[in-house]
């Protein structure tokens, strides 16, 4: 990739073409800026905001998963043939992962060993502790610095680590409180660690968008 970078990289004279597009995605809505470093490389940076919260289910508990509410990308791509392009760089999100279950109209939810009422437990939060900053890697298709309008499209993966999982409940004081229950809490953490999907450590990039630059 060195070489690649070095002979794409621009001589004297040569004008660097920029670009500016729209984009929504898995990284959320937002929008991007591109620089070309001669005719095979461009840098780029962007933003999206995340306005959605998914449901999912782990450990057969019914959760609504809240997403960070930015995430801010930079990185190089690389042309290899027209519009064809790999790339990579860093991403860095604001806020966390959290996942919410509301428990009270539940006949009953199993924490650790022990099945609690929605009267003992009624709310459970799981908080996922995970990197701000994790690199990622694209296959793209589209020029970003193009003078002729045109679509992109990213597809690619965000690679994190394994994310920790921090409980914590409303419940009866008497039963949260309880050492018994402390421990079906400890080990309901690491079930959920365990058992995290996939995609909490390997986000997927499927991002579509408008672009327009000043190239050829």
């Amino acid at each position: 990739m060195t070489l690649a970078v070095m002979i794409a990289l621009p001589t004297s004279g040569t004008a660097q073409a920029l670009g500016a597009g729209v984009r929504a995605g898995t990284l959320g809505m937002g929008g991007e800026v591109a620089l070309g470093l001669g005719e095979r490389v461009v840098v780029r940076a962007g933003a999206g905001y995340m306005p959605m919260s998914p449901a999912t289910t782990i450990d057969e508990i019914p959760f609504t998963l809240t997403l960070p509410s930015a995430w801010y990308t930079a990185g190089m791509d690389i042309y290899l043939a027209g519009t064809l392009r790999i790339g990579g760089g860093m991403l860095v999100r604001r806020g966390g992962f959290s996942l919410e279950a509301d428990l009270s109209s539940a006949a009953g939810t199993t924490l650790g060993s022990q099945v609690y009422t929605d009267l003992e437990v009624f709310a459970l939060t799981a908080e996922l502790d995970t990197p701000e900053r994790a690199p990622y890697v694209v296959l793209g298709f589209g020029n970003h610095t193009s003078g002729r309008p045109g679509l992109f499209l990213d597809l690619g993966v965000v690679m994190s680590d394994q994310p920790n999982v921090n409980l914590s409940v409303q419940g009866d004081p008497v039963v949260v409180g309880s050492a018994a229950f402390l421990a079906d809490l400890a080990a309901q953490e690491d079930a959920l660690s365990a058992q995290a999907p996939t995609y909490l450590r390997f986000w997927p990039v499927v991002s579509l968008g408008f672009r327009i630059g000043t190239g050829r």
